[in-house]
């Protein structure tokens, strides 16, 4: 009630409310009216402004009573290592989410500093720095099985051709470019890959081409360019990459993420599994394992999880089947694999619009009401 009778001096509400009830209108009267009701719109300094920040910053007990406790915690620590961010930062350009997430894995901020935080953030942080190495891993997951999918695409295999083509290209090296250094091919055991896929830093800089960052970014020129070889290489060293580089946690990558570990628990690929997947494996053939991994947690994977769709909702998402003895194509279109999107994207956009953050074209900076909000929640 009190948000309702904060807009009440809003007209926009009554018109909007007038052509609900009319059932047709102009799209320039629509265009007008979403300029005056719109989340952009709420004023500075404003009676709904105030309320939404305390609801939504979640520091009134009155206001947020029946708001989850644990779910209040967790996003005002969140909102408060968002803040710090583009504060610390000074300037975040438009990717954001993108930008956020590089930064709570690789602890530094986009011209390269440290970025240090108190310890009161540092859970908050690995969780989300969690979040990115899990969503590498799937990245890195789906761009190997594009490279299964464009080699079906010439024609059929057996399924031991296409695991055997995917893991001598993961395997082989890569050349250098006018932007990286050539890496060897990966031989040996499993530990050997994953020692060479460790980072040898020595500029010191975050964002250098020997980061994680950067070789997934090759990853994604593979894919754009469509040069498998260097999709299955680049896929098959971040894999390695996340392993070397796991980050701050105790018993369980996921331990600071609110109910992770127990939904973890009812799939069969995470980050925490591709741990002890890896770490059990130590002593087998890179090769052998590289196809093992494509053949259980890619092509198998696929076929069971497109088989329950197919059982439970009528829906058949096959992209490829098995039909005498070989792998056939079954997609009309390949997927390009791409990042899934956090809820990032959204709390960027909703503290822009309780005027907390400056947004433009040219990027993110934070407001002095945001430096206020950050003092109070520090």
């Amino acid at each position: 009630m009190r948000i309702a009778d904060s807009l009440s001096a809003n007209g926009g509400f009554k018109e909007l409310f007038d052509l609900a009830m009319s059932g047709k209108a102009r799209f320039s009267e629509l265009a007008s009216l979403g300029a005056k009701v719109s989340p952009s719109a709420i004023k500075r300094g404003s009676n709904e402004e105030n309320l939404l920040q305390k609801l939504f910053v979640a520091k009134d007990d009155e206001l947020c009573r029946a708001q989850d406790g644990n779910g209040r915690i967790w996003r005002r620590a969140l909102i408060r290592l968002l803040l710090s961010y583009v504060r610390d930062s000074q300037f975040v350009e438009p990717d954001f989410d993108y930008e956020f997430r590089w930064a709570c894995m690789a602890g530094a901020l986009p011209d390269g500093r440290k970025w240090d935080l108190p310890e009161s953030l540092q859970s908050v942080v690995s969780a989300w720095g969690a979040y990115q190495r899990n969503d590498l891993l799937n990245h890195a997951l789906e761009s190997l099985f594009c490279v299964v999918l464009r080699r079906l695409d010439e024609k059929p295999f057996t399924l031991k051709q296409i695991i055997k083509h995917v893991a001598d290209r993961a395997c082989a090296g890569i050349p250098a470019s006018k932007d990286n250094s050539s890496l060897p091919a990966i031989n040996g055991t499993v530990s050997n890959w994953i020692d060479s896929c460790r980072r040898k830093n020595k500029k010191g800089d975050p964002w250098d081409d020997t980061s994680t960052r950067s070789w997934a970014e090759n990853l994604d020129v593979g894919l754009d360019d469509e040069k498998d070889s260097l999709v299955a290489a680049w896929s098959v060293r971040l894999l390695g990459r996340i392993v070397s580089d796991c980050g701050r946690f105790e018993k369980h990558p996921f331990e600071h993420v609110p109910e992770a570990i127990a939904m973890a628990s009812a799939h069969e690929i995470h980050f925490h599994n591709w741990l002890k997947r890896v770490k059990s494996s130590a002593q087998e053939r890179v090769h052998a394992f590289i196809e093992e991994l494509v053949l259980e947690w890619i092509v198998f994977r696929h076929l069971r999880v497109a088989t329950r769709k197919l059982a439970a909702q009528g829906v058949s998402t096959f992209k490829l089947r098995p039909e005498e003895g070989l792998l056939v194509l079954a997609a009309e279109d390949i997927p390009k694999p791409t990042f899934t999107n956090p809820r990032i994207r959204q709390l960027h956009r909703i503290l822009g619009d309780l005027h907390l953050l400056n947004l433009s074209r040219e990027g993110t900076r934070i407001s002095n009401e945001g430096k206020k909000v950050l003092e109070n929640l520090s």
